[in-house]
């Protein structure tokens, strides 16, 4: 009895180790992405992005690449269209959480914020 006890509290500390620890290591990324400093990636969440010739890219993933309709567009506005686009889609009323994706057809790639729970789809930049 004394075995299953001893043994059931080295399982619980191991537990406690491994929730420490994974806290520790998305603290330590919220951290890191708080220095960084620049417009987080809608899609990847962890690069950066920028803008060269007229085309929004990411740091950090290949997906966004995605033309401007200003090719001299500020940062500050491309995070102020990518806010507003996820305020549209909470004043609609729904609760999830939406995500971007860049889709293309037969013209240029495109940047909208999707929500599968509700069906909104919407051009975000």
């Amino acid at each position: 009895m004394a075995e299953l006890r001893a043994q059931a509290l080295w399982q619980a500390e191991q537990e406690a180790d491994a929730l420490q620890a994974a806290l520790n290591e998305e603290d330590c990324a919220l951290f890191e992405q708080h220095v960084l400093g620049g417009v987080p990636c809608p899609l990847c969440g962890l690069g950066r992005l920028w803008s060269q010739a007229g085309t929004l890219l990411c740091t950090g993933c290949e997906d966004m690449r995605v033309p401007l309709v200003d090719e001299a567009m500020p940062m500050e506005d491309v995070s102020e269209l990518l806010g507003l686009a996820e305020d549209g889609h909470r004043c609609a009323g729904c609760s999830l959480r939406p995500k971007f994706e860049v889709t293309s057809g037969a013209g240029p790639p495109i940047l909208r914020l999707c929500c599968a729970g509700c069906g909104w789809s919407e051009l975000a930049l």
